[in-house]
């Protein structure tokens, strides 16, 4: 019988270690996924390294390891900047950091984002919420920078009316009444439901 080729081995493991996590077995699938991604268990590098160091760094933040994660969607990042995951993986290191309520680092890695994929799968998303984790470091400026270009780039998003409510909120912490006005306006225009959930319906 014929030993498996590389690329059927690196499958095999792959769905094993699939397997061995929806068991919570984390031990044994990251033994499984690193020899993936170093290529020991498959006699060499295969296509499927970059989704299994992907699967590692979710596994680390699944076991509440975020610095792990983030080391190893970083590090997919880099060894593979081409790679569709790549994109994920830079994203979801930024997600991390802000459920993690770790603003710096959360808009740090936001804008890392935007700056390799403006215009990316995750590019609406990345501006609502790396917006928020610099609202919440203190820096007002760039969270009312950010908001403004949702606002612009995608004006049919659902992201839309929390966005709209919460440009509104910062234009008036920084005194800038002429835009909070205009905004809650045209907020309650668009949006009456929400403008009335919000306060902002008079």
């Amino acid at each position: 019988r014929l030993a498996p080729d590389s690329g059927a081995l690196a499958e095999s493991l792959l769905l094993r270690a699939t397997v061995l996590v929806d068991r919570r077995d984390f031990a044994a699938a990251e033994k499984a996924l690193t020899g993936l991604v170093d290529g020991s268990a498959t006699g060499g590098e295969t296509p499927l390294a970059p989704r299994a160091l992907f699967m590692l760094g979710d596994l680390a933040f699944r076991q509440g390891k975020p610095e792990e994660a983030e080391r190893r969607w970083l590090s997919l990042v880099a060894r593979f900047p081409k790679h569709q995951l790549s994109e994920e993986a830079l994203y979801r290191g930024a997600e991390a950091w802000f459920i993690q309520s770790d603003w710096e680092r959360s808009s740090n890695l936001f804008s890392r984002y935007r700056q390799s994929w403006p215009s990316g799968r995750f590019a609406e998303t990345a501006l609502r919420t790396g917006g928020t984790a610099f609202m919440r470091s203190g820096k007002a400026d760039l969270a009312i920078i950010w908001w403004e270009d949702l606002l612009s780039k995608y004006p049919k998003s659902r992201l839309v009316p929390d966005t709209m409510a919460d440009l509104v909120s910062a234009y008036r912490a920084g005194a800038d009444y002429p835009h909070a006005l205009a905004l809650a306006r045209d907020y309650r225009a668009r949006f009456p439901a929400e403008a009335s959930r919000d306060g902002m319906d008079g």
